[in-house]
């Protein structure tokens, strides 16, 4: 098509290139890359490449753009001439240097042969070897809840959840809590100590709405986690208190998006005049029967 042509033959101008190789050395972390050969298509990193003209030192991992071509190197090694013996020797100068650039690449290169036999008895054994060995596993987390014979260990998840940033722990609590429901004391555990809950090397999932969400889902699934986390929830001056919480989710029929929505919106630092904006207009609305469904136990049975 038209567009695939223009996207084809397109380029960009020298300082443009500039710009974007010093974006990609200043802000593309190493688990972020390591995230994107482990799991994304390389075609989109092979256009950009061709685009800006990258070397391999403008990425924290110099071997990111040799593994962004592997799989045609590969072939091509395949399809090559092997008839002469200079052609053999060059070749295998070739395959060594290639070893060679390679060998800093022992964490991607051992995660992929991880995924290849997760059907062996020693899979547990494995995930730990690398772990001992390359502690950045622990923030391949988006990876590692892909493969189903991984999350299926209920020793692999436990480790996991212990090791993990604390806010990817929150957030996918409950796929950590249907593998194993010690993962809820390991969490538990973790928010009760000292740990940061920012890392400014890294983006947090801990934004103030995503707090708000979590408090009320732990509430809903009865797990004790919801206790620690209100008192988590002070780093962000937080106001709100379970019984505010209920009563905006009530307001809103039991359902979590939009009563974060409106704390958001209406409350956020104000909990108290908004509660009191719902009442009223709950009150407005309901009948003389049900004034007492407005007081201030109207949340009681909406979260347990």
């Amino acid at each position: 098509t038209a567009v695939l042509d223009m996207i084809k033959s397109s380029s960009v101008s020298g300082a443009l290139a500039r710009k974007v190789r010093k974006w990609a050395k200043a802000n593309l972390k190493s688990d972020f890359l390591e995230f994107v050969m482990l799991t994304l298509p390389p075609e989109p990193w092979k256009v950009m490449a061709d685009l800006v003209h990258f070397n391999p030192s403008d990425f924290c991992i110099p071997y990111f753009l040799h593994d962004l071509h592997r799989e045609s190197s590969s072939k091509e090694k395949q399809d090559s001439d092997k008839n002469t013996e200079d052609k053999e020797d060059s070749e295998k100068n070739t395959e060594e240097k290639q070893d060679s650039k390679m060998t800093s690449n022992a964490f991607v290169s051992r995660m992929r042969d991880l995924v290849k036999e997760l059907d062996r008895d020693d899979l547990s054994s494995r995930f730990y070897d690398i772990a001992d060995e390359f502690p950045q596993i622990y923030l391949c987390y988006a990876f590692i809840r892909k493969h189903k014979k991984l999350m299926a260990q209920a020793d692999i998840v436990e480790q996991v959840a212990s090791n993990i940033p604390l806010d990817t722990a929150l957030w996918y609590f409950e796929e950590l809590f249907q593998a194993s429901h010690v993962c809820e004391s390991i969490v538990q555990e973790r928010l009760r100590g000292e740990e940061e809950l920012y890392n400014p090397s890294r983006t947090s999932k801990a934004t103030y709405g995503k707090l708000i969400e979590r408090i009320l889902t732990f509430r809903r699934m009865t797990t004790p986690n919801y206790k620690e986390m209100e008192t988590l929830t002070a780093m962000f001056g937080f106001p709100w208190t379970p019984q505010t919480l209920s009563v905006v989710l009530h307001h809103n029929g039991g359902d979590l998006e939009e009563t974060v929505e409106t704390i958001l919106n209406h409350g956020a630092n104000d909990p108290s005049s908004l509660v009191r904006r719902l009442k009223g207009k709950s009150r407005r609305t309901s009948s003389p029967e049900d004034d007492s469904a407005t007081s201030d136990g109207l949340a009681e049975d909406v979260i347990p």
